[in-house]
């Protein structure tokens, strides 16, 4: 009813993501899946309180259809890189250490991988960090030249799996025949239990050190495979 006739609605998507004691109906992790397939819907979902203002800034401007989510949590701390103008279908990099590793981030859960760059970093394991920014439409052609200058990348998204963002990306990596090891972190395929947000963000392996065990965990394989160069 919105989208069809391209009206300049803002829907405004709240406790997106894991949502710690409202319970197993109030988990905002469905929503990717479902918005995505629909054509025409811009997505955005902001890392920070700066980000969250001027994506709203951004969706009045458009006079169509537009969903910001974001989650029922603390919004990450706000850095130069985060008030960067927005670009339609690009993020940015929040940060760069000249590592041949990409972490990408999906909204909330940002404050996470920043976590699981500094456990990563204790292991001499050197990762950049990328906020996605945009869930719909994304700059397949710019994201790609990004994922082609690394040699291992992981996204993390809260939400799940089945269709979400690391499903697209895989088929991004693909079209553009790209060499990069990629590794996709979201929630499986379960309904979460009521249980404190961080509880339930390291039952899903989504808290800093879960991220970042996964993926030290992933490039000890690449490495066995000779797929990574780096001291893992």
């Amino acid at each position: 009813d919105v989208v069809l006739p391209g009206l300049p609605v803002i829907l405004a998507v709240d406790r997106a993501g894991v949502v710690g004691e409202d319970g197993e109906t109030h988990h905002g992790v469905f929503d990717i899946p479902l918005l995505r397939s629909i054509p025409a819907l811009t997505i955005l979902s902001p890392a920070t309180k700066g980000e969250m203002e001027s994506m709203f800034r951004y969706a009045l401007s458009l006079d169509k259809p537009v969903v910001i989510r974001y989650p029922k949590a603390a919004y990450a701390e706000e850095s130069p890189p985060f008030s960067l103008e927005l670009n339609v279908g690009r993020g940015i990099h929040i940060e760069q250490h000249n590592g041949r590793v990409l972490l990408i981030g999906v909204g909330g859960i940002i404050t996470e991988v920043q976590r699981a760059l500094k456990v990563l970093a204790d292991k001499r394991i050197t990762a950049d960090l990328y906020n996605l920014r945009f869930i719909k439409p994304i700059d397949e052609e710019y994201l790609a030249n990004i994922l082609a200058d690394y040699e291992f990348v992981a996204l993390v998204e809260e939400g799940i799996a089945q269709g979400g963002i690391g499903e697209y990306v895989a088929a991004i990596i693909n079209k553009y025949s790209l060499e990069v090891g990629f590794l996709p972190l979201a929630i499986t395929d379960r309904f979460l239990p009521q249980a404190s947000r961080s509880e339930l963000l390291n039952l899903c392996r989504l808290d800093g050190e879960g991220i970042a065990a996964s993926v030290a965990d992933y490039l000890a394989v690449l490495k066995k495979k000779k797929l990574y160069s780096l001291p893992v």
